[in-house]
């Protein structure tokens, strides 16, 4: 047996597995990378047929986009983590900062924003896009850090659209665009920056809508809490919806020139999403909000890049590899990500309890929780509570204590943590004084491919009472 020279310590597989776990938390990887990165490449399949690349250089961008669009959004997350740490202890939610270390955090920080820089370099990207990837770091730090902390600010919905959409669309176009600009690629850049922007702005307004109670109860100031929920819902719902449906139009529209594959893909698309909806019942369908967000979310993650790439395989066939890479990397189900079916529920969710229902003025109040039944490492579940009072959707304000899907996110726990949540849903004017109001909840579970409703409870008040 080989002897261990002094001074040497053993690098045990236990301590590089720890290592490997702990990385994963700080990026939380599981939560961005099969939603987020997979259309972040439309633009450079879509330009690639022009772009005068062999398959060999089609490959090595394709790394190249991949290894940064990862690098860049684990650096932003593990930064935003380290800017919410005090915030989320006030809130009582579980930060993997915290729970890993600040320093061990930072350093990791570091090394995705050293490692984004360096793949640009190794695969000779031009000079633009290195200033835009400097941009993109740039963001991510004034944006979670003080002394500016414009995640507190309306500037802040700009800044997190444009580090999060914007810039790594951009990248992903100057990477692969060859020629002159033309009229028509201005024009398509264009349509397309702005869809993206809009599609940013609509996801984090509601992110920060989901986090509402939380960010009060930590003190926090965002744009959200600035304008008012109502406003804010307002915003989605008359602007910024339907700015990104028309400017996702124009930039399809704009690229029937090349192909009109994608166009086609949104029309079957449609066809198939309004035809499953109408088999639905009323209560499960959600609000209007996040059935546009559903909607527009599960194309550009499934669809558009499908679409484009058969499109691009239709004008040259020999970039097939790329297509294969994609459906491994993004559609394919590894680990312990269950299919999407109604038999397949996972046993993760379970116990759903509204533990409290009051009645105060125009406000109900609801308090609730739900366990898990084991350890899961799956980080596709999403349980969507909503309220119904006179069977039309109310608006509702939502916290959870400690924090939603808390132990989905810790390694190792012995004990299930109930992970309760409050609702303040807000009556409409005209129901305030009407002596009887039903009041429906509703929990379903949502997962890439559906929506399964999992309980629902109906509640009926009269003259403040419950009956």
């Amino acid at each position: 047996m080989p002897t261990i020279p002094p001074g040497c310590e053993v690098i045990s597989p236990m301590m590089t597995s720890q290592f490997a776990s702990q990385i994963r938390a700080f990026g939380r990887f599981g939560e961005w990378w099969r939603y987020k990165i997979s259309y972040l490449f439309v633009p450079f399949y879509f330009l690639l047929p022009g772009s005068g690349a062999d398959v060999s250089l089609a490959l090595k961008s394709f790394v190249l986009l991949l290894g940064y669009f990862t690098a860049a959004a684990a650096f932003g997350h593990v930064i935003n983590d380290l800017g919410d740490v005090e915030a989320d202890e006030k809130a009582a939610k579980v930060n993997s900062c915290s729970q890993g270390g600040r320093v061990p955090a930072l350093v990791t920080a570091v090394c995705f924003g050293v490692l984004s820089i360096m793949l640009l370099w190794l695969g000779g990207a031009p000079w633009a896009v290195f200033v835009m990837a400097f941009l993109e770091l740039v963001l991510f730090l004034v944006y979670s850090f003080k002394p500016l902390r414009l995640k507190e600010s309306v500037t802040g919905l700009l800044i997190d659209a444009a580090y999060a959409h914007v810039v790594p669309f951009a990248i992903a176009t100057w990477l692969t665009f060859e020629g002159p600009v033309t009229a028509l690629y201005a024009a398509l850049f264009a349509s397309a920056i702005a869809w993206q922007g809009m599609a940013g702005l609509r996801g984090i307004i509601g992110h920060q809508l989901e986090d509402l109670l939380g960010d009060k109860e930590a003190g926090l100031r965002t744009a959200v809490i600035q304008i008012g929920a109502d406003r804010a819902r307002r915003w989605l719902r008359y602007c910024i919806i339907p700015a990104e449906g028309l400017f996702l139009l124009a930039t399809l529209l704009w690229a029937l020139v090349l192909s009109p594959l994608p166009v086609l893909a949104l029309l079957v698309y449609s066809v198939i999403w309004e035809v499953k909806r109408r088999r639905q019942t009323r209560s499960s369908q959600g609000g209007v909000d996040q059935a546009w967000a559903g909607f527009l979310d599960r194309f550009y993650r499934e669809w558009l890049p499908l679409a484009t790439l058969a499109a691009v395989i239709i004008a040259a066939p020999k970039f097939w590899p790329l297509l294969v890479l994609h459906l491994v990397l993004f559609h394919i189900s590894w680990g312990s990500r269950a299919p999407g079916s109604r038999r397949a529920i996972p046993p993760a969710v379970v116990d759903h309890l509204f533990t409290r229902v009051e009645k105060k003025g125009g406000i109900f109040e609801v308090e609730g929780c739900y366990l898990t039944s084991q350890l899961t490492t799956r980080t596709d579940i999403n349980i969507i509570l909503s309220a119904w009072i006179d069977g039309a959707q109310a608006s509702a304000e939502l916290a959870y204590a400690p924090n939603r899907f808390s132990d989905f996110y810790r390694k190792y726990h012995i004990e299930e943590t109930p992970v309760s949540f409050t609702m303040r849903i807000k009556i409409p004017e005209a129901k305030v004084k009407v002596g009887k109001v039903e009041l429906t909840l509703v929990a379903a579970w949502v997962n890439p491919k559906e929506r399964v409703e999992l309980f629902s409870k109906m509640l009926r008040f009269d003259r403040g009472q419950l009956v």
